[in-house]
């Protein structure tokens, strides 16, 4: 399993850094094992004020402990969401996550250029080349129940989506959940969704190919849509929540199918092959640039980051294949090149979590 590296985000911080935080104070922190005592450690150690903001400073040193006392990876993920609420904007580079596999991550804290690692609450190390074992060995068993996946739709609050430019980390939180809870329920609309999915598969072709409001919802982006600012954006703990559940996964394939099915694209487990049964057939045969191809780079993006590996990189080899781009010319030419460059881009984007998962064969 590949690494990726994760700069935690921030929100608006009150002060400027004025102080830096001495590293035995980081460590009495990280030692402190009752919330009380972190508590304590706030109300004496006037330096840690300037990492965070306003009056949620002991929630966030919570957040901080969590994070580096979690013995998975998955747990340090969502101490992270919790964290990123409340780590001020002026300190975005101090805290960081490299997450290696499910139980393998590194949490580490820069202080004054000094990089401290904590390897999985075993050991702390002043050098960043130092290779920290043994890791811990419990591990988050796959379908166990994550706080983010309970059906908690009627606890949520509501909240307004407005522009991701714009949203808090907490709110994007927030929309992260709500997806989470449009991803599981077919009749569930969240914040600034024109549809549930129901809706969605009860469209015909044309109002498919003309509407483009529900295609950022079926498939997130990590990155801000310009057409949709909206939407959700793609979070690691959805990446989490998808690969740590067998239905979530059901129901990503059931998505994907349905937008493969209006492309005139059938899928077996991994690989697939045209549909002759579809209208949508038509545009693998036509040299010229459809506003569909757009749309399956954010089914592969997706596809990509939340650990499809091997299905985002068939399906790139089979629109590679099935494109007649040889014979386009002109705009669609200049377009159709730009479509394949963009795609062969998305497929290096990291996984957002910590598995790499297969879509099952039909065994029919």
């Amino acid at each position: 399993m590949g690494g990726f590296l994760v700069n935690l985000a921030s929100t608006n911080c009150c002060l400027p850094m004025t102080r830096s935080v001495a590293e035995d104070e980081i460590q009495q922190i990280i030692a402190s094992t009752k919330e009380s005592s972190l508590e304590d450690i706030l109300g004496k150690g006037e330096k840690i004020k300037d990492w965070f903001c306003g009056t949620c400073r002991a929630k966030a040193l919570r957040a901080l402990y969590k994070v580096s006392h979690a013995q998975s990876a998955k747990p340090a993920i969502y101490a992270m969401a919790e964290l990123q609420k409340y780590v001020g904007e002026d300190f975005r580079g101090n805290f960081n996550v490299v997450i290696m596999t499910e139980n393998r991550y590194r949490f580490t804290i820069i202080v004054d250029e000094t990089e401290i690692v904590l390897a999985n609450n075993l050991k702390w190390s002043q050098s960043q080349q130092d290779v920290i074992e043994p890791f811990a060995s419990l591990v988050a068993s796959a379908d166990e129940s994550c706080h983010l996946l309970e059906d908690n739709r009627n606890s949520l609050p509501v909240i307004r989506a407005g522009s991701a430019k714009s949203r808090s980390v907490s709110d994007e939180h927030l929309i992260t959940q709500h997806w989470l809870l449009f991803l599981r329920i077919e009749d569930y609309k969240g914040p600034g969704c024109r549809y549930t999915f129901k809706q969605i598969k009860q469209m015909d072709y044309v109002q498919l190919e003309r509407s483009n409001s529900y295609i950022h919802l079926l498939f997130p982006a990590s990155d801000i849509s310009e057409s949709d600012s909206s939407s959700a954006l793609l979070t690691m703990p959805m990446a989490v929540e998808i690969q740590e559940s067998k239905q979530l996964q059901q129901n990503v394939a059931e998505r994907l199918d349905f937008m493969l099915k209006f492309w005139g694209i059938q899928r077996d487990g991994d690989t697939f092959f045209i549909a002759d049964d579809t209208q949508a057939c038509t545009t693998w045969k036509k040299p010229k640039y459809d506003h569909n191809l757009s749309r399956v780079t954010l089914a592969l993006q997706f596809l990509q980051q939340v650990g499809f590996k091997d299905c985002a990189r068939n399906l790139l080899e089979f629109l590679n294949q099935q494109l007649p781009i040889i014979y386009a010319e002109g705009k669609d030419l200049q377009k159709l090149q730009a479509i394949k460059g963009e795609w062969r881009a998305k497929l290096q984007l990291n996984n957002l979590g910590y598995r790499e998962l297969n879509f099952p064969r039909d065994q029919t």
